[in-house]
């Protein structure tokens, strides 16, 4: 057939959006995005979707940085060689619950490890007692501060009212405090 039979064979590959064709003695790439993302997608929703109730929620507790892995145990033996490890974590109701239990097992001596039982249980008021929550990393907390939230006052403002209600205080000692809104003076209100 001679050269028209090797022009006649063009086999092509394409896989997760991108393809590769051999077409007249060369090869040619090509990328498509969109097919990219909708196979990743799929992937992601099929793996999502295979897992128990279970496996779910504990994956979004660890995607929300709630839950501490204790270590694995194996499930499944197989002529004495272990098939499947299934992990264990422990899951708070917040990143603030899960700093003072590490500071608890980390100050008590508590272990986290998986053949405890009762590794992920609450603390007792004595164990809580015994904890120095001052030990906790402050940059730790500060992380679970959101500071987008919160309002400071003006500092002069502040200032100015706070002068004013030591002098209020010097000329009458048993002067009322103010409510909750605070004391105005003139035009500060």
């Amino acid at each position: 057939y001679g050269d028209a039979a090797g022009q006649a064979y063009s086999p092509n590959l394409s896989y997760y959006g991108l393809s590769v064709s051999y077409v007249g003695g060369s090869v040619q790439f090509s990328f498509d995005p969109w097919t990219f993302f909708a196979m990743v997608a799929l992937e992601v929703a099929s793996d999502y979707l295979s897992c128990t109730p279970e496996e779910q929620t504990l994956q979004l507790k660890r995607g929300a940085d709630t839950c501490r892995y204790v270590g694995s145990v194996c499930t499944e033996f197989f002529m004495g060689r272990c098939l499947i490890k299934t992990e264990s974590y422990c899951c708070y109701n917040s990143k603030l619950a899960l700093l003072v239990q590490e500071a608890a097992h980390d100050q008590l001596g508590l272990g986290w490890n998986t053949a405890d039982q009762h590794v992920c249980q609450g603390l007792t008021a004595y164990e809580m007692s015994r904890v120095d929550l001052g030990k906790i990393d402050p940059t730790q907390l500060g992380a679970l501060i959101d500071t987008s939230k919160v309002t400071l006052p003006d500092a002069k403002k502040v200032e100015t009212r706070a002068k004013a209600r030591i002098n209020e205080l010097k000329k009458d000692p048993y002067a009322e405090m103010p409510g909750k809104e605070g004391t105005c003076y003139g035009t500060d209100c």
